[in-house]
């Protein structure tokens, strides 16, 4: 292993950085992480150079239930998957009733957007998750917070 640069810093990076120069600064921080893993502020630069991850929140807005995601890449291929939980079967008995449960799926319309679902129960809730499928069955990309209501 050949000693560090002495100039190499995360510093030196973002200077890099800011001036446009993406695979200088991508060199720096490089070597300042083969030297220092653990470096901090090295560490936060690098990760300015990875993908996006998608993201995936569930929140109730008035009397519908709100699914916001950002960060799809393809959104052709990604769908939003939500199972919802709630209310009763009205032929069970109601001690020890099972809840309904409902799965839905919707398309992506953008790298980032909303679908807002009715609520279907007045007491409920939800487990809502981005992904594709794919020949190998469901893949999924990124899984909401459980949400509940009522």
């Amino acid at each position: 292993m050949r000693p560090p640069d002495p100039i190499a810093s995360a510093t030196l990076a973002r200077l890099y950085m800011t001036q446009g120069h993406w695979v200088r600064a991508r060199a720096i921080l490089d070597e300042v992480l083969a030297h220092a893993p653990f470096d901090g502020d090295a560490l936060a630069l690098r990760a300015r150079f990875e993908p996006a991850r998608p993201r995936l929140t569930a929140t109730v807005e008035d009397a519908a239930l709100c699914l916001r995601w950002q960060g799809v890449t393809d959104p052709g291929r990604v769908h939003v998957v939500v199972s919802l939980w709630g209310g009763h079967d009205a032929a069970s008995p109601a001690v020890g009733a099972h809840p309904l449960q409902t799965v839905t799926s919707r398309p992506c319309t953008g790298a980032f957007g909303r679908h807002l679902l009715p609520q279907p129960w007045p007491r409920g809730f939800l487990v809502a998750t981005l992904g594709t499928v794919a020949d190998h069955g469901f893949a999924p990309l990124a899984v909401s917070e459980p949400l509940g209501w009522g």
